[in-house]
């Protein structure tokens, strides 16, 4: 296959190197329809519980992972983090069952965490408006920007053979940071290692920087694709009220970002920097959404199933 030339699906390239071994060459419909059949066949022989594909295709993935890089210090590492990881998981576990089994024990737990959550809805000032944008694969992007070419491959960048971030289609395919290149080549033959260039997304996000200083003159950050922004007195400024002055800002400074770098941001909005960039997390991952849903109810500081609904809560 020709990996310069070549226009890449990213589940044809999950199904050849990840999930199953289709085959490389072209096929017409009839045959691809065949392949798949007999895709799903393999699938059954490999699946006699009842996993889907992503998951049959998560363990493969980390089963490969596991034998390229069998004797490093990668894999030492791998290992320890795993067995200290199962070893909590199993103290939870009894925890929980002891406590399961006293019904004395479940009422003073719950009772402390609810005693909790009222504690932390009285420290929470809800008077300042606080917005996160985070913008999506920043490292990557700005290579794609620079190199078309790269957008229909799968790639990674890092130092010293070491992959530090990777692309949406890498990602797909199961390659992550952290892990060594040659290892994203044994999930991919034609995954594509870049060199990092730090001076040049340094550059790039203080050009983001500068797009969020115009309605916060001091904007916080951690890493260089992500700003938060207190907007609280920017609304006040401009006399922006309400939900539509905050949705307002937020689609802003994305249609600035998109305009002046060409790139899509996530954004959240919350009454501190730590809701806001959660908040974002949970912004849908279509490019150029406007999904800015608005969640009130103080049970977003404690019901998960509204936490994952709303971009900015109250």
């Amino acid at each position: 296959m020709d990996s310069d030339n070549e226009d890449f699906n990213v589940k044809d390239l999950q199904g050849q190197y990840v999930s199953a071994d289709f085959s490389k060459k072209t096929l017409n419909s009839e045959q691809k329809n065949g392949a798949q059949d007999s895709e799903v066949a393999k699938l059954d022989q490999l699946n006699p519980i009842g996993k889907t594909e992503e998951e049959i295709r998560t363990e493969r993935v980390e089963s490969l992972i596991a034998k390229a890089s069998e004797g490093m210090e990668y894999y030492r590492v791998q290992q320890k983090r795993e067995e200290a990881t199962k070893k909590r998981l199993e103290n939870y576990k009894l925890k929980i069952q002891e406590a399961q089994a006293d019904e004395k024990v479940m009422e003073e737990s719950s009772e402390k965490a609810e005693e909790k959550i009222r504690e932390f809805r009285k420290e929470i000032d809800t008077s300042r408006v606080w917005l996160h944008a985070h913008i999506d694969w920043f490292y990557a992007s700005i290579e794609e920007r620079e190199n078309p070419d790269l957008k229909n491959k799968p790639f990674g960048i890092g130092d010293r053979n070491v992959i530090n971030n990777v692309n949406k289609l890498a990602a797909d395919l199961g390659i992550r940071k952290g892990i060594p290149s040659f290892v994203g080549k044994k999930l991919c033959p034609l995954f594509v290692m870049i060199q990092q260039d730090m001076v040049k997304y340094r550059k790039i996000s203080g050009y983001f920087s500068n797009i969020c200083k115009e309605y916060d003159p001091n904007p916080e950050s951690s890493n260089l694709d992500e700003y938060s922004l207190d907007i609280t007195d920017y609304l006040k400024k401009y006399n922006l009220k309400g939900d539509m002055g905050k949705s307002f800002i937020a689609h802003r400074i994305q249609k600035s970002v998109k305009e002046k770098l060409g790139f899509n941001i996530k954004i959240g909005i919350g009454p501190n920097i730590l809701m806001a960039k959660v908040n974002s997390l949970f912004h849908q991952r279509r490019p150029d959404s406007n999904s800015f849903k608005c969640e009130r109810s103080n049970k977003c500081l404690h019901d998960r199933r509204l936490c994952k609904k709303p971009s900015w809560s109250w």
